[in-house]
């Protein structure tokens, strides 16, 4: 049974004693959207248990060599920290590229926003460049040049693409995988209202979505980590993490107390909404605005 290497990486933290629903997207009696395969890591540990209530059809898998054929390579970048070289003009770019960028919360709609965001095109692996900024404050329509602390390499899933579909490349190994994104006018501090993401393409479709005053955590993942949960400062928060499965709304809910310890501001979660990036821009702003 073939399972697909997005599933894959997500169940490689599985809990012991859960199990995960997910779409099948390769179901032998064709693709599941309703998230029938389900996997099980037992509560003794070690192997995880797929089965899929579509094709009626399951498989055993080492939770040891599923972690190794699941993970993105993570390499530490040399000191002198050298950008791959990459293509930032969206009119050069693949229509395949262009696509998945809309498809997931990013048309390209304006040479401003590519200039926002620093997204490109690396075609030594036929890859979407997504620049990893330690901050970057974006005042009215101008923004600080940001420091890039990393960047991730998605690659394109035509015949072209060579390689795994994710390569993260850290400047240090030991840094915290984060991203802030803050918008703003005028001089208002803090920002109204903070907001934790998984995801970078979910944190600009926020800072689309919201004219001044958010400043969003890009988390890249559920992880919990104090200093990071520290940097972002706002008079309320909200925890808006992909809540599909038992773990990801355990951490959420867990994230959420942990920015109320931290800040004595209030902080919820978002339980109504996907991921921002499959979002109007209206429903999110329904979503972020629409609540004290």
């Amino acid at each position: 049974m073939k399972i697909s290497d997005d599933v894959r990486d997500e169940v490689s933290d599985l809990p012991a004693g859960e199990t995960w629903r997910f779409d099948h997207q390769f179901c032998e009696a064709g693709e599941d959207t309703r998230r029938r395969l389900y996997i099980t890591k037992p509560a003794s540990g070690g192997k995880l248990l797929a089965y899929c209530h579509n094709c009626q059809q399951g498989t055993v898998i080492e939770q040891d060599s599923f972690r190794k054929s699941s993970r993105p390579p993570m390499k530490p970048l040399s000191g002198s920290f050298n950008l791959p070289e990459v293509e930032l003009r969206a009119d050069k770019w693949p229509s395949e590229m262009k696509n998945w960028l809309s498809k997931n919360g990013l048309p390209i709609v304006s040479s401003q926003w590519t200039g926002f965001t620093g997204i490109g095109y690396h075609p030594h692996t036929h890859s979407i460049y997504l620049p990893m900024y330690e901050e970057i404050a974006i005042h009215g329509d101008t923004f600080d040049t940001p420091r890039v602390k990393g960047y991730q390499l998605r690659a394109l899933s035509n015949a072209e693409r060579r390689g795994p579909k994710y390569v993260t490349a850290m400047v240090d190994e030991d840094e915290v995988m984060s991203s802030l994104l803050t918008r703003w006018w005028g001089s208002h501090l803090p920002m109204q209202v903070g907001v934790v993401v998984e995801d970078l393409l979910s944190g600009w479709r926020i800072i689309q979505a919201m004219s001044s005053n958010v400043s969003v955590l890009v988390n890249y993942g559920t992880k919990i980590d104090l200093s990071t949960l520290a940097s972002l400062k706002a008079e309320r928060y909200v925890v808006w993490l992909d809540n599909d499965n038992a773990h990801v709304k355990s951490q959420a809910k867990k994230m959420a107390k942990t920015l109320e310890l931290i800040h004595g501001n209030p902080c919820r979660v978002e339980k109504r909404y996907a991921d921002p990036k499959k979002l109007p821009l209206a429903s999110i702003q329904e979503a972020l605005n629409g609540h004290g």
